[in-house]
């Protein structure tokens, strides 16, 4: 679905590893340039995150519910949960308005 995910997380990752070279911040206008990015992508990121965590923890409540009920109660509110993080990645990664 989030095709694009693994390049943003590899920019991600190189913009933390700039962000702690000190050589960067000599340059105030690369700095800033590298840290507004970070900053664009932080939430995609930890969105990312918990998508995959709800992903793994809904697969295994969806084979628990077969033996216990509690499990299928969970695997109903994680697919919701799940819902509201996808529409928050899917508005998140959609191009932006260049004006």
């Amino acid at each position: 679905m989030f095709e694009a995910a693994a390049d943003l997380e590899a920019e991600f990752a190189e913009l933390e590893r700039k962000l702690s070279d000190p050589a960067v911040h000599a340059d105030p206008v690369a700095s800033r340039k590298i840290g507004r990015r970070y900053a664009e992508l932080t939430p995609i990121i930890k969105n990312l995150a918990a998508y995959r965590q709800l992903s793994a923890d809904l697969a295994a409540s969806t084979e628990l519910a077969d033996e216990d009920e509690a499990f299928a109660a969970e695997a109903e509110e994680l697919s919701a949960q799940l819902v509201d993080v996808e529409g928050r990645l899917t508005r998140l990664l959609a191009p932006r308005d260049p004006n």
